[in-house]
Parts: C-alpha cells; structure tokens; sequence
C-alpha cells in the first residue's frame, strides 16, 4: 500500500500519456494511468479524509482572498527568510521555492470599476462563414483574480479591441483541479455544479466561455462531465474555449484586428502541457506569430503542477524534471529573445525561477502590441521591441 502510494504522489498529473502513449483510450487496451491514479486517491481520501495540511494549500481562492487584503505584507512574508523555514516545517512548501506574488488591485476589483469599451467589430473574411460567438463569458481563474490581473486585464482589453462583449459572472469559483489532484470527489462535485449554475444561463443565451489558463479549461472541457454527469455541464464543458484557442478561430476567421503598434523580435513560447493535451492545437504560438518576427516553441514540461513542485518532498526533483524546459527558455536557436511567453502562470513561475526569464501569457503579448499599457515586466525587454511604423 505504501508502495502504491509514493507512486501515485509522484505523478503530478501532466496527463502527457494521452499524446505520447499509444495504448490510450481510445485504443482498444485503453490504458489511462492518470485516471488510475486519481481513483486510487480518491479512494484514499474516502479512506483516510483530507489532512488539515491539504486543506490549507489547496483552497486557491481562499488563499488569494486572504493574502490580497494587505498584499504587502503577504509578498513580505513570502519572502522572508525565518517565515519560509516556517512554511516549510507546517505546511511543507519548500523555503526556496519562488511564490505567487498578490496584489492590492485584484482581477475582480478591477472589473467593478471597468466600463465596457467594445469595438466595432471586423466583419468575416470573404467566403468565411463566421461561427465563433462574439459575446464571451470569462471563467478567470483563481490565478489570474489574484495573482496576475494584468493578464486578466490584457484578456479583456483585446477582446473588446476586437468586439466582443464580455462579462464576467461574480459567483464563479475556482474550477477545482487542486481539489481533484487530491481525490476529494465530493469537493470537487461541489465547484462543478455551482460554476455550470452560474455559467449555463449564459451558455443557454449565446455566449462562449473563455478561459486564459490550460490547467482550468482542460478540468471544464474534459473533466467537469465526468464528474457530474448532467445535461447542463455538459453545454458548459461544449461551449468552453482556451483564451488562445478563441483567439485563433476570430483569427482564422478573419475577425482579428491586425492594427498592430508594435511588433517583437524572437520570442520563446513555452507550450504547457495542459495544452497538448487538449489536442486545439499550439494557438498561443499561432497568435504570437502575428506580432513577431519568430516564435520558437519548447514544449518540454517546466515540471511544476499545481502545488506538487511547491511541496518539500518534491521541490528538486521539479527542477530536474523542467531542466529542458529551463535550457530552451534560457538558450533557444535563435539568440537573444525579446520576450518568453506561457499560457500557464504556474508553469511561468516555474520557468522563471529555473531559467531567470520573467514570463507573460501570449494575451499579454497581445495587448501590449496592440498598444495597450499591460501590467508585465515587458519593459525588460524594451531594447528588442520597436514601433510598427518606425520599421516599415
């Protein structure tokens, strides 16, 4: 039992035997390793129950809310040296792993205060029947509502640019994935109804949802109607798009603005594995092609997951683990880049804590190209960027 164990909490559910084993459902075999594991945990947590130690580093929401009512001290703390010793010997996070940083203004403070600014949209391309819905419902994930809203804010801002409505329904709440990497079915039974309450009236009136983060649309597209098996979660999980992946059908289209002010040099595009898994194809390299000169993908896994690499037991085997993702970051074939991209917060932070390279999701890219002001360490890279107009 012990034994099957140290497995099972090895596995930090990157869910790449989907793409790179053959004997996957739906081959007749239909070997799903990560789906064995999960209900291996499952059962143990009907067994065993939630530590008290799980419970504090799982809620994402929680912990956001918390730690962004004086964000000051909360990003203080995470960087004190006694406090992490601290950290380390209660909850178990590693003293040397880099954390999330909070904010005064959060994603949902900022939308409060947001006026619609929507553009007239462009009309298809010649001959293209458009299909993609021009109203979005954005699920924000817990990420982006508090420890990155410049992303969220970059999201609608190119949204709108490009005409669509946005709306962003209050009562949502975090997807659940870290709550299902820990087994407890019945917790994440709960996220799964209470989101397709809050988000199926909007599907059943003609809106997409969007979301900016793989790990969040990959548990609404393909896990949400596992878990509860009804008719309305199921129009959820059908009418749920990664941000990027949106982005791209407008493209595709014809829809998507290209009145571009600034373009980039070389960017790395870090493809996580969420992503793959998915199968829509690399769309936040796709997109970010519109705005620089070459995009280079590294699609080796930056190894963080969640709050598996977070964890004491498993901190520097997640930095073997993202080693490659580490040197394409860093080095690449193209010398010297103008900016590294991830649609994946988590697995930024890990890329920049393995490789020194902040890291911006391709939505920001996006923004920032547009012209928008975009709250993301691109200045760092202002020497690679250059003005459209000033290179034609």
């Amino acid at each position: 039992m012990a034994e099957i164990d140290r497995v099972v909490d090895l596995c930090f559910q990157c869910k790449l035997c989907y793409p790179n084993c053959p004997y996957t459902p739906p081959h007749e075999f239909a070997l799903d390793f990560p789906r064995l594991l999960l209900r291996w945990k499952a059962h143990r947590t009907r067994r065993q129950g939630v530590s008290l130690k799980t419970r504090l580093i799982r809620d994402t929401a929680l912990i956001g809310k918390a730690g962004s009512l004086a964000p000051a001290v909360t990003n203080w703390l995470l960087r004190n040296p006694l406090n992490r010793i601290a950290m380390e010997k209660t909850v178990g996070i590693h003293r040397r792993k880099l954390m999330p940083t909070y904010h005064t203004e959060t994603f949902p403070r900022w939308w409060r205060h947001h006026r619609p600014q929507v553009e007239p949209a462009q009309p298809p391309r010649g001959g293209v029947e458009p299909l993609t819905p021009m109203k979005v419902a954005l699920f924000s994930t817990c990420l982006v509502d508090f420890n990155d809203p410049g992303c969220g804010k970059a999201a609608v801002q190119v949204l709108e640019h490009n005409g669509v409505e946005v709306v962003r329904p209050d009562r949502q709440v975090c997807c659940g994935m870290p709550f299902l990497d820990g087994g407890d079915l019945d917790a994440v039974a709960a996220k799964v109804r209470q989101n397709a309450d809050v988000f199926g009236p909007l599907v059943e009136a003609g809106y997409a949802i969007v979301i900016p983060s793989p790990s969040c649309s990959l548990m609404v597209r393909e896990e949400y109607p596992q878990v509860v098996a009804t008719e309305r979660v199921r129009h959820v999980a059908q009418r749920s798009h990664d941000l990027n992946e949106y982005l791209y059908r407008l493209a595709r289209e014809g829809r998507l603005k290209r009145d571009f002010k600034r373009r980039f040099g070389i960017v790395r595009y870090h493809v996580p594995c969420h992503i793959r898994v998915q199968n829509i194809g690399i769309r936040g390299r796709d997109l970010l092609r519109l705005v620089a000169d070459e995009v280079e993908a590294v699609q080796e896994c930056s190894g963080h997951d969640g709050t598996w690499s977070m964890q004491k037991a498993h901190f520097e085997d997640s930095l073997r683990w993202g080693q490659k993702a580490f040197d394409g970051v860093r080095a690449g074939t193209g010398g010297s880049c103008a900016l590294v991209c991830s649609d994946c917060r988590l697995a930024a932070l890990h890329l920049q804590q393995g490789a020194g390279r902040p890291t911006v999701h391709p939505v920001v890219a996006l923004a920032h190209a547009y012209g928008f002001e975009v709250d993301a360490p691109l200045s760092l890279q202002s020497k690679e960027l250059r003005d459209v107009a000033s290179s034609e």
